[in-house]
């Protein structure tokens, strides 16, 4: 007779006896419904969700609140070159009221010198654009048409002149 101790120290055994337990345990649980052995599940048996989506409560959002795109596409030609500070950009900026609300203060529109630092800074553009990390302007208005800022953009890209 062989003693416990030894057999169990016997690795060829303890091989044995462990694939021998798996093979009882997987040949076991193959039949079982619930085990967690079968993975994969064929296609056709999955449900699918074909409930439909209300969409009434978006219709019954107040028009404020429902984002509208205000992009201009009647300018897509617009190109405005040899832009003149008093002839093209002060117009732009008095029509959306820039002007009239940045006379004074730390950001002045109602001068060359005033305008010309804040586009020198980029600021300029980051706001009439509604760039991240800018405050968006005209402030608490729909953003400016595109040709206006293509105007404003170009006459900063033309070295902001005083012409």
């Amino acid at each position: 007779m062989i003693p416990t101790n030894d057999l169990c120290m016997n690795p060829l055994f303890r091989n044995v006896f462990v694939f021998v337990s798996l093979l009882v345990l997987v040949t076991n649980c193959k039949n079982d419904p619930y085990s967690p052995l079968e993975v994969f599940v064929p296609i056709d048996t999955i449900p699918i969700d074909t409930t439909v989506i209300d969409t009434t409560v978006i219709d019954t959002l107040p028009i404020d609140t429902i984002p509208t795109d205000t992009t201009d596409t009647s300018s897509v030609g617009c190109n405005p070159m040899n832009l003149s500070f008093a002839n093209d950009v002060t117009p732009v900026l008095s029509s959306y009221g820039c002007i009239g609300c940045h006379s004074g203060g730390t950001v002045i529109l109602s001068t060359y010198s005033g305008t010309k630092i804040v586009a020198d800074s980029g600021n300029l553009a980051g706001a009439i654009n509604h760039d991240v990390g800018f405050q968006a302007m005209p402030q608490g208005g729909a953003k400016m048409d595109s040709c206006d800022i293509k105007i404003i953009e170009n006459w900063i890209t033309e070295g902001a002149l005083d012409n």
